[in-house]
């Protein structure tokens, strides 16, 4: 009992303005856990362009499970390819097999079990389009051998 007494002391001792300033600091804790992307509480928020190699097979990995998700479409292997980012050193450095943050993706391989299905494929198809903003003919899909 001493001790929960001794909580009731000191809390009623703080005046209006601790409260407040109290209010504000745990409201602004609270607005960073909750902010989507919180990069100081390592959240972020997964964005379609890939800056580098991780990130893009991240990118494959989530596209294969959406993919996979789909009605008939089985188990599902992407593979995207990016263009060459545009900046450029001009250094005698610069070589094409230099590591470098990707470009853009220009172009995707599907290989899924279900792509026999011509429905299927079309379907695998217009989702890789949607959600890469590719063209029809950068997009190609592929029936996985069976095992």
């Amino acid at each position: 009992m001493s001790i929960l007494g001794g909580v009731k002391d000191r809390v009623k001792r703080v005046k209006g303005a601790e409260w407040a300033i109290l209010l504000i600091v745990l409201g602004l804790a609270g607005s960073l856990l909750l902010t989507p992307g919180a990069e100081l509480l390592g959240g972020g928020s997964g964005s379609p362009k890939a800056a580098d190699s991780a990130a893009a097979g991240t990118l494959e990995d989530r596209l294969g499970r959406v993919l996979s998700s789909m009605e008939g479409a089985g188990r599902v292997e992407v593979v995207i390819y990016y263009s060459q980012p545009a900046v450029h050193t001009g250094s005698w450095l610069d070589s094409p097999g230099q590591a470098q943050a990707e470009g853009e993706p220009i172009g995707v391989v599907v290989v899924a079990e279900g792509a026999g299905n011509l429905q299927v494929r079309l379907e695998l198809a217009r989702a890789v389009q949607t959600l890469l903003r590719l063209d029809a003919d950068a997009v190609e899909i592929f029936k996985m051998e069976s095992p």
